[in-house]
């Protein structure tokens, strides 16, 4: 039996945006993650103040995702048991 994990605000499967700053915009560079929050627009916010607080060297990158979720199968890996 699978176990729910419940949010804070009793929600299952809650959406969740990271926001990643990345140096010049370039993931393969120098990059760190500015924080986590419930509300896309908050994370837009956060970002947008990292930058100029960061004199333009990093670009946020804000991604979308669904707190216990499973992960999903890529084309050349098995789905997980």
């Amino acid at each position: 039996m699978k176990r729910q994990i419940l949010s804070i605000n009793g929600r299952t499967n809650m959406d969740v945006f990271v926001v990643s700053m990345r140096r010049y915009g370039d993931r393969e560079k120098h990059s760190y993650v500015l924080g986590v929050y419930t509300r896309s627009w908050e994370a837009e916010k956060y970002g947008a103040i990292e930058e100029v607080w960061r004199g333009g060297k990093y670009k946020a990158e804000v991604q979308a995702f669904v707190l216990d979720e499973e992960p999903k199968a890529e084309a050349n890996h098995d789905p997980m048991p």
